[in-house]
């Protein structure tokens, strides 16, 4: 009799326990996705998502290499497919999202689809800038591979001060191996003389390769460069400027291209040999502009290529807290408005009314020059001048040549000078040739 009726009360406890067990299941899943670094993460034995997974289990990152293997028993080393979700908080703006994957890989915030590349692929390194408003959101990841080695890496940083480009620099002429340095800079517009980029690389003989994602506008497109030495530039794989061989400035190469609306990546590539080290890379928009051309840089010292090229009807815009457009920055931008207006002979008021600096010029033609000079009192010390122009320039004190830069270009020019004390004449010579028109002139005590 007790045998008879001993399996109906396991099979019965058993099934108590299995559902308290479930039951306290999901509030456990939802307390641990809100810890940071905690992801829950559906695998699949099939490429597609499909069906029951395969395994489930919490990640602390989303940074896997298998290689050629599989990421757990019961899966298989090719063809198979992860979900991860977790909930973040995000601070509220433009943040840079990191991808690494071998195959495919899709990223949501919210309901905004952040990265979309469902799709076989090498594991090249992916950039793409996004605003998210302030609050937490449930991120998923998904990813997938087909065949051969299985990487996947997603990771994200908040944007501050216009840190656009990641610049990956090589302790080689030839962008080979592992990068001895990796970082974000804000804009290719460097004269390191004959210095290097960083205390981690030699002076002479480095590479660098620069990489973001940005959105442009419909239209043509001119990329320029002005380097010492090689360079070249890729727009979505397509080679548009090609001059990878040692030179000398003055030099610019440029090369055009049609871009559509949206996302499109842009490659710079440079090569150090020996001498001074300088490498410049901008863009501009070939389109005609009927209202106010509107250049959008994300920094806040108009250099670089803009980030946006657009035809702006009036300034007259508030954009609160948010940015101009979700590839860019919120904080630590600048604007260059041109146009051409017919006015009546007449006095007029300007006025002008911005958050934050503000500056206005009227009557700014292209091919002029100008010279300026003064006695200037210093004390004794050695001085660091600093010029940044759009285009040329040449600068002496007590009439020594000290920046030559002569040519058309944008950049920063330096040198250094001991003076003693006293007056001393500064005279600084400059000439526009077409485009923005910068002159800029600042000097450093830096001993004495």
């Amino acid at each position: 009799m007790k045998k008879r009726h001993l399996f109906p009360w396991v099979t019965w406890l058993a099934t108590c326990m299995l559902i308290g067990l479930l039951g306290n299941s999901k509030p456990a899943m939802a307390a641990r996705l809100s810890e940071p670094g905690a992801w829950w993460g559906d695998y699949f034995a099939n490429p597609t998502l499909s069906g029951a997974p395969a395994l489930s289990r919490y990640d602390d990152a989303i940074h896997f290499g298998w290689g050629d293997g599989r990421p757990a028993a019961g899966l298989p080393s090719d063809n198979f497919s992860v979900r991860w979700v977790r909930d973040e908080w995000f601070a509220g703006g433009t943040y840079r999202f990191k991808i690494l994957s071998d195959d495919g890989v899709r990223v949501w915030v919210g309901e905004q689809l952040v990265v979309d590349e469902w799709r076989e692929r090498w594991a090249e390194p992916l950039d793409v800038d996004r605003y998210i408003p302030v609050g937490t959101y449930r991120v998923r990841v998904e990813y997938y591979d087909h065949t051969g080695e299985a990487t996947i890496s997603v990771a994200w940083d908040r944007l501050v001060g216009g840190a656009t480009w990641r610049g990956e620099y090589f302790r080689n002429r030839e962008l080979e191996g592992r990068p001895a340095l990796v970082r974000d800079d804000g804009a290719i517009d460097f004269d390191w003389g004959n210095g290097s980029p960083d205390p981690s690389l030699p002076a002479d003989n480095f590479s660098v390769r620069w990489t973001r994602t940005l959105g442009f506008t419909a239209g043509a497109y001119r990329f320029l460069t002005s380097t010492d030495d090689g360079v070249r530039v890729w727009v979505d794989g397509a080679l548009v400027v090609d001059a990878w061989a040692d030179q000398k400035l003055p030099n610019t190469h440029t090369g055009e291209v049609r871009l559509a609306a949206g996302q499109h990546t842009i490659v710079v590539e440079y090569y150090e040999h020996g001498g001074e080290a300088r490498a410049h890379a901008w863009w501009q928009s070939r389109e005609s502009f009927t209202g106010w051309h509107g250049e959008y840089f994300d920094n806040p010292r108009l250099v670089g290529g803009p980030a946006l090229e657009r035809d702006d009807a009036e300034i007259a815009f508030d954009w609160g807290v948010g940015p101009v457009v979700d590839w860019m920055p919120d904080d630590n931008f600048s604007v260059r408005w041109t146009r051409v207006v017919n006015l009546t002979p007449g006095y007029y008021r300007f006025v002008v009314q911005a958050d934050d600096g503000v500056r206005l010029w009227i009557d700014q033609n292209d091919n002029f020059s100008a010279r300026w000079t003064q006695q200037i009192v210093f004390r004794a010390g050695t001085y660091r001048f600093t010029t940044y122009t759009d285009d040329g320039v040449r600068l002496w004190v007590d009439g020594q040549l000290l920046i030559d830069a002569w040519r058309p270009m944008r950049g920063y020019r330096s040198a250094t000078v001991r003076l003693s004390e006293g007056a001393h004449e500064v005279r600084m010579e400059y000439f526009e040739r077409t485009g923005a028109a910068l002159a800029r002139l600042t000097w450093q005590r830096i001993s004495g």
